[in-house]
């Protein structure tokens, strides 16, 4: 059982951008943007013997400082031919650097972790259309990410790079319209290679072109490759949840074949997806109550996803919008299985009132969350309550209230 107290100084978030027809052929534009975000956290966490083996009693205090600073900038450009096909290209980078001092109960630094990371990704893609009805796409996406993860005794440098060329072909018909594509990833994390490529396929029928109704099949294989954090070895602490991450070097890439239909018309959808070799994490604790989290790479999954989305608008006035969606998984490690059953669920509503008044209600919640194999969180109850006023064209006042129901202890 976990309470957190926290606090959050000043922190500071800003973006500029523009964007320009060079032609009539022609368009260009650029962003940039810088965050910042400080916390300061007391953590207080109480161990229940359930009667397992092995199992701890007690309480456990402990505080931590992060840092997060995230700077970006992104450039686009894009042309038309005069045979109305077009080239698009874009350029990207993503800087991240995160800091987490954590304290132990007697005061002292238990750990100093920081991570610094650099991405880049450039896309190039060329699109054409035959006879109104044909339509092909290919190119290239080039990924490159730079780490430096620094913890109080280690240091770990490394980059990822990724290559992926891609083709598509897809049909547009009266009533029927079909697409398919192979896409390949030709990666290199940390010096190990990923080598993959996964083809996709998808069939539509149009019930009500006009209205957007659409009934839709889809196949498509999916790589998953583990991530920075889930490699790096080094011990982590993380601000948001209540273990430590320590990763596994030896991860290997796998892949899972996907499969959905969904229903425009009543805005249902359900998916399934299994994979064999799949990346999983297990929770552990230490002889002091302290909570780990590693990662394994011989777990059998399977997901079953069902998702129902609505939108009302009533009286000119009121706008509601609805979301319901039933996970079930099973994940199977060395003949143990672990099966859950999860429902998330949101409601944004928002009421236009005379004079320039809108109210706003946010409810989102869900019954719980699958944090590993062998662990699951409850998911808190967030309603979040906005009254604004619209004063002229450009000026706009609104009074906040957030977590009103004090749900994220």
């Amino acid at each position: 059982i976990t309470t957190d107290k926290f606090k959050l100084p000043l922190s500071a978030q800003g973006t500029v951008g523009f964007s320009y027809d060079l032609s009539k052929n022609d368009y260009l534009s650029a962003e940039v943007s810088y965050s910042e975000f400080h916390r300061k956290t007391e953590r207080e966490i109480v161990f229940e013997n359930t009667g397992a083996a092995g199992a701890l009693s007690g309480s456990y205090h402990s505080s931590f400082d992060a840092v997060s600073k995230k700077p970006a900038a992104t450039l686009i450009y894009s042309h038309k031919f005069k045979d109305a096909s077009e080239l698009t290209l874009t350029a990207d980078y993503v800087g991240s650097y995160n800091s987490n001092q954590y304290n132990t109960e007697d005061g002292s630094i238990g750990s100093n972790t920081e991570n610094n990371t650099s991405a880049f990704t450039g896309y190039s893609k060329y699109s054409k259309r035959f006879k109104k009805r044909h339509s092909l796409n290919v190119g290239i996406q080039y990924l490159y990410i730079n780490n430096e993860a620094i913890s109080t005794d280690s240091k770990l440098v490394y980059d990822e790079k990724e290559t992926k060329p891609f083709l598509s072909y897809s049909f547009n018909g009266n009533k029927i319209g079909l697409s398919t594509g192979l896409r390949a990833y030709l990666a290199s994390i940390g010096g190990k290679s990923f080598n993959d490529a996964v083809p996709n396929a998808s069939l539509s029928y149009y019930i009500d072109r006009r209205k957007g109704h659409i009934l839709r099949t889809e196949y498509y294989m999916a790589v998953h490759r583990p991530s920075i954090s889930q490699i790096n070895p080094n011990a982590v602490f993380s601000d948001r949840e209540i273990y430590i991450m320590v990763g596994n070097p030896d991860l290997d890439s796998y892949t899972s074949n996907n499969f959905s239909l969904s229903m425009n018309k009543f805005m249902l959808s359900a998916n399934y997806s299994r994979a064999d070799k799949a990346i999983s994490s297990l929770i552990y604790p230490d002889d002091k109550g302290k909570l780990y989290q590693t990662f394994v790479n011989n777990a059998k999954k399977q997901n079953v996803t069902l998702v129902f989305n609505t939108n009302l608008y009533l009286w000119n006035k009121l706008s509601v919008n609805a979301n319901f969606t039933y996970l079930y998984s099973e994940e199977r490690i060395e003949g143990e299985s672990s099966r859950n059953n999860v429902l998330n669920f949101s409601l944004v509503s928002n009421l236009m009132l005379p004079k320039g008044y809108s109210v706003n209600l946010i409810l989102y919640g869900g019954t719980k969350k699958v944090v590993s194999y062998n662990a699951t969180q409850k998911e808190p109850l967030y309603i979040n309550f906005q009254v604004a006023k619209t004063i002229t064209q450009r000026w706009r006042i609104s009074f906040n209230v957030f977590d009103i129901l004090n749900s994220n202890r």
